[in-house]
Formats: structure tokens, sequence, C-alpha cells
């Protein structure tokens, strides 16, 4: 808001105040949506994954870096009952985690998945 009235003061223009708030108030919501939490809770068969936070393509960097794929032999579960797969980037993303698992042997499930979310990673043929 301060940079708004410093922008409209400096060039005495109220459109270029306006733009710029709408620019920084764009990027601090993306800043704050793409914050995904994920909690683990280990077991000696089984891996379960609580994702909260929204899904997409901002978010993405952050939600992989929680995955270890170096286990085996495992069941692994996605909870997404606390989230929404927002967009097709999010989704391929989850379709590659499930891989990575699969390829070493383990069985991965993915539970709690809103209708949008299902509706989507069926279109893309995720399961």
């Amino acid at each position: 808001m301060l940079l708004t009235v410093i922008i409209v003061v400096a060039t005495g223009d109220l459109s270029k105040g306006v733009i710029a708030g709408v620019i920084i108030s764009s990027l601090l919501f993306v800043a704050k949506a793409s914050s995904v939490k994920i909690n683990k809770e280990i077991t000696d068969s089984k891996i379960i994954f609580q994702i909260n936070g929204p899904l997409f393509f901002a978010s993405l960097d952050t939600f992989m870096d929680h995955f270890d794929f170096s286990v085996a032999n495992k069941e692994i579960i996605l909870d997404f009952s606390q989230t929404t797969v927002w967009d097709e980037s999010a989704a391929a993303v989850i379709d590659k985690i499930l891989l990575k698992y699969r390829d070493n042997d383990n069985t991965v499930d993915c539970h709690g998945l809103n209708t949008s979310s299902k509706k989507l990673m069926k279109k893309l043929s995720i399961s």
C-alpha cells in the first residue's frame, strides 16, 4: 500500500499506482499460496505423506523436496485430503512421484483427492 502511494505521489498518475498495487498484491499472493507443508509418518512398512496447501506451478519446487525416492519395498500413501491439485503441472509432478516410488518396488496410493483434483488426474490418465 505504501509503495502504491509513493508511486502515485512521485508520478502524479493514479493509474500507475493502481497497476503497481495490483502487481505487488499478485506477487504476494503467489508467494503466500505457494506454501506447501508435508507431514511424514514412517512405520516399518509404510510411509504416509499428509500434504497441506495448494499444489500448482509455483509450489512444486518445494513440494518435490519433501520426498526421498531411495526407499524400497514400502507402502507409500499420499494423503491429499488437505489440498487441491490446481493445474496440470502439479498433476504431472504427482505422476512423476508415483512413477519414481513404483520404480523402487513400492506400492503407492493417493487418498483424499477432492472432486476437481480427481477429474484433473483422470483427464491426464494419472493413477
